[in-house]
């Protein structure tokens, strides 16, 4: 599984990634290939907004910028695994 998620320059400045070309969409199955943008609501947590780029299915999580990149990734395969053995 090759989980690819598109980032907004707005994601990447606050995780302080470098973005680099999208691998090919034909190349990643439905499942793994997502959008994420991060949402500031005023409050001191932000939100990171994760949607399916396949099925616009949406998962907000509570995002704190200075959360190491791996727990993050890790938190979304987590409630990703849930939700398709769920049968969401």
């Amino acid at each position: 599984c090759m989980l690819y998620i598109h980032t907004t320059g707005k994601l990447a400045k606050a995780l302080k990634l470098k973005l680099s070309p999208a691998p090919d969409p034909y190349h990643i199955d439905w499942v793994d290939n997502w959008y994420g943008n991060v949402l500031d609501v005023g409050l001191p947590l932000k939100l990171l907004l994760l949607t399916n780029a396949e099925t616009r299915y949406s998962l907000i999580h509570p995002f704190d910028p200075r959360d190491d990149l791996n727990y993050i990734v890790e938190i979304f395969r987590v409630r990703l695994r849930v939700m398709t053995e769920s049968g969401v």
